[in-house]
């Protein structure tokens, strides 16, 4: 049954770093225009964020980023204790 939560954790963590934050929020900021990756350096990065929309943006992309760290170690954690966090 551990494999099974292992895998699961793993699927899990691979959704969870597919979403952008940079993304959502430019195109919360800019609508469907706001792309991020069509301006500045093209990198959906808060450092790009910060260069285009400014520190309040930026502030928000970064915290969004660190947030999905936590959420993926305490998935981790939360299925198979402290290994699975490491993973």
């Amino acid at each position: 049954m551990t494999n099974v939560w292992t895998i699961t954790a793993c699927i899990a963590a691979y959704f969870l770093g597919n979403i952008s934050p940079a993304i959502l929020v430019s195109r919360a900021l800019g609508g469907r225009d706001g792309d991020i990756r069509k301006q500045g350096s093209g990198n959906p990065g808060t450092t790009n964020m910060l260069r285009v929309y400014g520190k309040k943006a930026a502030a928000v992309t970064l915290l969004i980023d660190v947030l999905k760290g936590v959420a993926a170690v305490l998935i981790g954690r939360a299925i198979g204790g402290a290994p699975l966090a490491y993973l």
